[in-house]
Parts: C-alpha cells; sequence; structure tokens
C-alpha cells in the first residue's frame, strides 16, 4: 500500500491538533480541580488578545464546519487584565460555541464578531456577537 506525503501530512495536522486540544483539556481540568482548594486560585495578567486567539483555536473545527467566518477586532493597545487565563478562555468558548449554535440552521452568512477594547477609560471588553437567530 502506498501512502501519499499529502495523506501522511493531513494526519500529522491531525494529531498536532488532537495533542493540542488535549493540553488545554487538561489546563481547563486543572483550573477545575484548582477551584476546589482553598487559597490555590492563580490570577495572572494574561494578554487578552492571547485568551481570545485561545479560546478560537479551541472551537476552530465548530466553526469550520458549521462555515461560520470569523470577524476579530481586536485591540493591541488594551492594558494587561488580571484573571485567571483558563477560566476566561472558557467563558469565551462557551459563547462562541452558544453563537455557532445559534447559527447552525441559519440560511445565508454566519459571521461570529469578536471585539476587544477599552471601555471607560478603564475596563477592557469583550464583545461577542453573531448573525444567528435572536
Amino acid at each position: 500500500m502506498i501512502v501519499s506525503s499529502l495523506t501522511l501530512d493531513n494526519a500529522r495536522n491531525a494529531f498536532r491538533r488532537v495533542v493540542t486540544t488535549d493540553h488545554r483539556a487538561d489546563a481547563v481540568i486543572e483550573n477545575i480541580r484548582v477551584h476546589f482548594k482553598t487559597g490555590a486560585r492563580t490570577r495572572t495578567s494574561p494578554d487578552i488578545d492571547d485568551v481570545i486567539n485561545e479560546a478560537l483555536a479551541v472551537v476552530r473545527d465548530q466553526l469550520r464546519r458549521h462555515r461560520v467566518a470569523v470577524q476579530a477586532d481586536v485591540n493591541k493597545q488594551l492594558p494587561r487584565i488580571r484573571g485567571e487565563q483558563v477560566q476566561l478562555q472558557q467563558v469565551l468558548v462557551n459563547l462562541i460555541t452558544n453563537a455557532i449554535d445559534s447559527m447552525a440552521t441559519k440560511n445565508g452568512e454566519r459571521i461570529l464578531s469578536i471585539r476587544s477594547e477599552v471601555h471607560h477609560s478603564r475596563y477592557v471588553m469583550v464583545s461577542v456577537e453573531d448573525t444567528g437567530k435572536v
């Protein structure tokens, strides 16, 4: 049996995505464990753009499968925030997943818009909008 290099490349890429997803799942599970330990929360100063990109990476296959276009309008000048990166990422994953579900049965364009901005000169705000049903 002869296997083309294209097939091997596809298999390698799929395996890399599985490993990356596994690492993210481990981080989410570890975050849940930490919440059950008293005083063990790890707050950091994550870059919100990194949090957004990680959340989009988690749902990339769902976005592709449901033919959802992503418009990310991120602000590179945002201040660092204080929080738990994995927890913030999970909130965004949930919002994005809800948006995908809302658009799944919609005909026409399916657009997910994510925007990060400074709100009232002191707060970082991330908004998630979709073209799904109300």
